[in-house]
């Protein structure tokens, strides 16, 4: 069976992750260690929460680094809404707190306030994309000016990122854990598209 790591930054969503992961065949742990980070197959940045809380944590637990050399690596790395959020640079929810800094782009206050729902998303330029389906939504902020080259999905007529992926590290603005078999169909065609994990 496979790892991962749900990480513990003192926010999320974790019980939803750890069963919609559990049923994927994936063992699951949760923790903050750097070992932990290093040595798990596929790491992940839990969504729901304060982008304040969670920088505080993550700098207080000393892995910034750790996931930021693991994106280099290009080890697998999924962020879930907020956990999107953290691998920008900064966010407007709170500007003194730096994020990540491991997409060149910016989390900002929607233009449309708040999206909580079902929406389809949409990927620019890419062919092996999933079937276009519709994803769960539930936030008030989103990614913008997104300037490095990967793949790149939009969700209706918003202007904020839905998905974007840079070598093995995953962003989405959505849930897949709450998006019934498109979160399921999702993660499948990540395996083996972008992350070539094999049970």
């Amino acid at each position: 069976m496979k790892k991962c790591l749900i990480l513990d930054y003192g926010v999320g969503n974790i019980a939803s992750l750890t069963t919609f992961f559990r049923e994927h065949n994936y063992i699951v742990s949760f923790g903050n260690k750097i070992e932990e980070i290093e040595n798990t197959e596929l790491l992940i940045l839990p969504g729901v929460g304060s982008f304040r809380t969670a920088v505080e944590n993550i700098n207080k637990s000393g892995v910034a680094t750790a996931i930021q050399d693991r994106h280099f690596k290009q080890k697998p790395i999924i962020g879930i809404c907020l956990g999107f959020q953290l691998l920008t640079k900064e966010s407007e929810e709170s500007p003194s707190f730096p994020g990540l800094n491991i997409f060149n782009g910016f989390t900002r206050r929607l233009e449309e306030f708040s999206r909580i729902g079902w929406d389809k998303i949409n990927f620019e330029d890419y062919e092996n994309c999933p079937t276009n389906d519709y994803f769960y939504f539930n936030h008030s902020f989103g990614i913008y000016e997104l300037q490095n080259f990967g793949i790149k999905a939009f969700a209706g007529t918003s202007q904020c990122c839905a998905l974007f992926i840079e070598n093995s590290t995953v962003g989405v603005q959505f849930h897949p854990e709450r998006s019934q078999n498109a979160g399921k169909e999702f993660i499948i065609w990540l395996e083996k598209e972008i992350w070539n994990l094999n049970d």
